[in-house]
């Protein structure tokens, strides 16, 4: 009996002491937990915090980078174009015209910037400045004809206070281009779809030299081509011919698709 007593008292305590040392390890190990914890959370926010920055870092190089090749873009556009609407520099001078037409066919020469300016500024005095002897034959069809319109240099000057007139016929129906100065100049010379800084630009063109179909002696061309779409292209042909030192502007021919 007194032995059972006493195996009794050793498991009792056995079971206190093991209960002791499980308390014990709880109070030790708890805030060992939870500093472990704000650690892992620490590292994990400085994780997200340097993805989000490194992202945002990223997303602002590369909005950098877009608008630095969108500026680019611009400017090289720019670049390319004419910008008709700047001064001219003193040499190229519409009053005091270089008549000169020897081109290398690669850039935009004194007679091709000054003339083109003065068809799309309407200057048609300063343009009267370009042409001869000859006059300024003014071709619709696409072809010179013997019915075109010959402008002097004189009547150029007043060409918008010109009443309406006919400007030749058309080939095939034979109708009769009825037009004032204003309808002919933005049907013919200056349509508003006609984007002279994009078009195509051709020096002595095989096919520009047969529109002028005979009627102007030794020719020369600058024409400039555009193509909207590839169902349509329209193009405006400068004829040039020698006179005294140098060439003048003597014909105008105007070509597209519904015309021809």
């Amino acid at each position: 009996m007194v032995n059972q007593m006493r195996k009794s008292i050793k498991v009792s305590l056995v079971i206190v002491l093991i209960l002791i040392a499980v308390c014990t390890l709880v109070v030790v190990l708890h805030p060992l937990k939870d500093q472990l914890s704000a650690s892992s959370n620490s590292s994990d926010s400085g994780l997200v915090s340097s993805s989000l920055s490194s992202s945002a870092g990223s997303s602002s190089s590369a909005g950098s980078q877009i608008e630095s090749g969108g500026s680019e873009e611009i400017s090289s556009s720019s670049e390319s174009s004419i910008d008709l609407s700047s001064d001219l520099t003193s040499s190229d001078q519409p009053d005091t015209p270089d008549l000169n037409f020897e081109t290398s066919g690669s850039s935009y020469d004194d007679i091709m910037v000054n003339v083109l300016t003065c068809i799309l500024r309407q200057d048609m005095t300063t343009l009267s400045s370009y042409v001869g002897s000859q006059g300024l034959r003014l071709s619709p069809t696409g072809y010179a004809m013997d019915s075109d319109v010959i402008l002097s240099a004189s009547e150029l000057k007043s060409f918008f206070s010109l009443g309406s007139m006919t400007y030749g016929t058309y080939p095939g129906s034979g109708e009769a281009i009825q037009c004032t100065p204003d309808e002919y100049y933005n049907k013919f010379i200056a349509p508003a779809d006609f984007d002279y800084a994009a078009s195509m630009v051709r020096y002595n063109d095989a096919n520009d030299l047969a529109a002028v179909n005979g009627l102007v002696s030794n020719p020369k061309t600058i024409s400039y081509d555009y193509a909207p779409n590839v169902m349509e292209w329209m193009r405006l042909i400068l004829v040039y011919t020698p006179e005294g030192s140098g060439d003048v502007l003597c014909g105008i021919i105007y070509q597209d698709m519904t015309t021809n």
